[in-house]
């Protein structure tokens, strides 16, 4: 019986973490890892926060900011899927993203196109920012950037360094 309540939670966790993704060292109390979903192999983005190498101020305001993104519905904003949390780790289950500057290094478009497609994802971080601060219902999310923190919890929407900014693959195909 004994055994019930010291059960691994990360064991009902339907995600597998995967490979950190590169780009977001010292950028970030986030840790950003490659996942897939038990069963399906579907792909997916795992955000990790470390509770040993955090203050707990932090890990309050990362908690807090996890029951925003719960409750956060928009086309534009990060699509939030399930989160565990241990000891040792606070573990959040998204959509599939990658760094938008990583995105843009990464592009292959070349001309107009390639125009067109900064155009248009910057209507979507935009709206997206619109959305956070002008729909009243709505309050801030922190994004705990560490280029934009100094000293507290930052709205996502002060946060616009382009490695604290996600592209989600969804939107190309």
């Amino acid at each position: 019986m004994w055994s019930f309540f010291s059960r691994d939670p990360t064991k009902d966790f339907p995600y597998e973490v995967g490979d950190p993704v590169l780009g977001l060292e010292d950028r970030s109390v986030w840790t950003l890892h490659k996942g897939k979903k038990r069963g399906t192999q579907d792909e997916v983005s795992i955000f990790l926060f470390d509770v040993t190498k955090n203050s707990e101020t932090l890990f309050d305001i990362a908690k807090a900011s996890l029951k925003k993104l719960k409750t956060m519905r928009h086309p534009s904003l990060l699509h939030y899927l399930d989160s565990c949390e241990t000891e040792k780790f606070l573990y959040v289950a998204t959509e599939y993203v990658e760094p938008l500057a990583i995105h843009i290094e990464n592009m292959t478009l070349e001309g107009q196109q390639r125009d067109l497609f900064l155009a248009w994802g910057i209507f979507q971080i935009t709206v997206s920012i619109y959305y956070l601060i002008y729909i009243p219902h709505t309050t801030y999310l922190s994004g705990i950037c560490k280029q934009c923190r100094k000293g507290r919890g930052s709205s996502i929407s002060h946060c616009l360094y382009p490695k604290c900014l996600f592209f989600s693959i969804k939107c190309v195909e």
